[in-house]
């Protein structure tokens, strides 16, 4: 008897894993690969602000110059009788002002003025600062921000401060371009605006301004930017 030939059927190729979340998503269908292809923007530090509340500031952001402008002697971040956030920025200036701090051989400061709220402005001061470091660094990152109590009628200036405000729970080490990216990613994903919302005293304070984000280097001065 003849056998008979019972060829196997050949298994389908099995389909390709989906590509996470702004690491390979390539939008023009031209073949490559946006994420790791493009290079970042070389974005240049800004310089530092003056020691002393510019008049420019002051044009952007008038001052009250009535006694709703007093500070709340309880607390010096305290402020009665919704005083406008000019008066705001020019008590807390020596904080917000954008300044640097590079004294210290394994730590840098880098502090960044903000004109009003957008996530570029924050991607473009982690940039620059990686464009600006020679050595490998751990980063973190606080924001300054304005709040305000409707029921008190009062404002509160937080300034950044990395021992209980820091964005991550850990510094996050850079290396390369690939780790600036993954900063970039780990902002998005916490969405400054709602971090602050997270960190408020109560609900009853609401935000009225992002003043200033600060970036702190831990340096590690034997490994060079890869």
């Amino acid at each position: 008897m003849m056998a008979m030939n019972r060829s196997r059927p050949t298994p389908a190729a099995p389909a390709p894993a989906p590509a996470a979340a702004g690491i390979n998503d390539d939008d023009d269908d031209d073949g490559g690969d946006d994420h790791f292809l493009t290079p970042l923007p070389k974005i240049p530090l800004p310089p530092p602000d003056p020691f002393l509340y510019p008049d420019s500031e002051a044009e952007k952001y008038p001052l009250f110059t009535t006694a709703d402008a007093e500070m709340d002697g309880a607390n010096d971040n305290n402020y009665k009788s919704a005083p406008c956030i000019g008066s705001i920025r020019k008590r807390a200036w020596l904080f917000i002002r954008t300044f640097r701090d590079e004294r210290k051989f394994t730590k840098a400061t880098y502090n960044f003025r903000m004109d009003g709220y957008s996530l570029k402005q924050i991607n473009d001061a982690v940039i620059g600062t990686f464009q600006a470091t020679k050595c490998q660094y751990k980063l973190n990152i606080s924001l300054g921000y304005i709040l305000y109590n409707a029921a008190e009628d009062r404002f509160r200036y937080h300034y950044p401060c990395m021992n209980n405000n820091g964005m991550f729970p850990l510094p996050m080490l850079v290396t390369c371009e690939d780790d600036v990216r993954k900063v970039i990613s780990a902002i998005d994903a916490l969405d400054p605006q709602d971090w602050v919302t997270t960190m408020r005293p109560t609900t009853a304070w609401s935000l009225r301004a992002i003043t200033n984000v600060t970036l702190i280097l831990f340096k590690c001065p034997p490994f060079p930017i890869g």
